[in-house]
């Protein structure tokens, strides 16, 4: 998840069971693309400050750089090409403008 509004990148969460499998890797990516094509140049996040963590690692192998540390938290950036193409077999549908929607789909 993340917020359109000020660039920041909530949540990236996969199962203990699930990882190693690059589905945080691919929702990290299209969490980043999204951002991207809402205008954003650079986004961020924050995460834990313990450098034993695997999601610092795993962010830092993404491209994501340390900001500061503030309040407990580490706070990591990341310069992205706006409006970038997915660079994936696939792409998340935007059913929302879907001339095929119905009233009970949420149109009007």
């Amino acid at each position: 998840m993340g917020d359109k509004k000020t660039g920041e990148i909530w949540v990236i969460a996969v199962l203990k069971e699930f990882e190693g499998r690059g589905i945080g890797r691919q929702l990290l990516h299209l969490v980043e693309d999204w951002l991207g094509s809402e205008g954003w140049k650079e986004i961020w996040l924050t995460t834990d400050i313990n450098e034993s963590l695997r999601a610092v690692g795993f962010y830092r192998h993404e491209g994501w750089v340390d900001w500061k540390i503030e309040h407990g938290d580490r706070y990591m950036k990341k310069v992205i090409e706006p409006g970038a193409a997915l660079p994936y077999p696939f792409a998340v549908p935007d059913h929302s403008r879907s001339p095929n929607r119905t009233k009970e789909q949420g149109t009007s």
